[in-house]
């Protein structure tokens, strides 16, 4: 099995066209790094009570808010796209 482990960054989308992938979303409170293999990180963090999951099949588009934490594992081979949300820069009110 292949995934990625949990990881964060900007807003991005992701549209699978072949294959079945397994989805682990946190909000950015609990997004961190582990540096292990997807499959051990989801072991580490068994019924997050603060996570949601879902799987992902061929034809479905996924959006990951900025900084959300998430997880990923492949079902098998897979295609699909991902690609980051660039964002305008967002002023602090008030700031000059």
């Amino acid at each position: 099995m292949s995934g990625a482990t949990l990881h964060w960054h900007e807003a991005a989308f992701n549209i699978l066209y072949v294959g079945t992938k397994e989805w682990h979303v946190t909000p950015p409170l609990y997004r961190g790094f582990t540096g292990t293999p997807a499959e051990v990180a989801l072991e580490r963090f068994p019924n997050q009570p603060f996570g949601v999951r879902c799987t992902q099949l061929p034809g479905d588009l996924i959006y990951i808010p900025d900084h959300w934490g998430h997880l990923t594992l492949n079902h098998g081979f897979g295609i699909g796209v991902a690609s980051i949300v660039k964002q305008r820069p967002r002023g602090v009110p008030g700031a000059v």
